[in-house]
């Protein structure tokens, strides 16, 4: 969650990621405490693991992923992606 401090600087965990050097942090809005999310989770990891290299967009997982939610419009509204627009490339990388 990013607050606001009137004239200071904006500050959450989210930022802090970003600020270190991440490129995208998926996290919700307000705080969720149900098994609406754990389905979300779970959809949105095995969707990144499914989808071949190079073609999963972490901004259209996220919203493609609401609809395994039952409460689509108030537990699948919350998770958002701070950060830039990211490709998700599943498999190890060799150099």
């Amino acid at each position: 969650k990013v607050t606001t401090g009137g004239v200071y600087d904006a500050s959450g965990v989210p930022l802090s990621y970003l600020t270190a050097g991440s490129h995208a942090v998926v996290g919700n809005l307000w705080d969720v405490t149900d098994k609406d999310i754990d389905r979300y989770c779970t959809a949105l990891i095995t969707s990144m693991l499914e989808n071949p290299r190079g073609k999963a967009n972490l901004g259209a997982l996220v919203q493609k992923c609401r609809l395994n939610c039952r409460l689509m419009y108030l537990i699948g509204a919350s998770p958002v992606v701070y950060g830039l627009p990211v490709r998700f490339r599943s498999g190890v990388q060799r150099r």
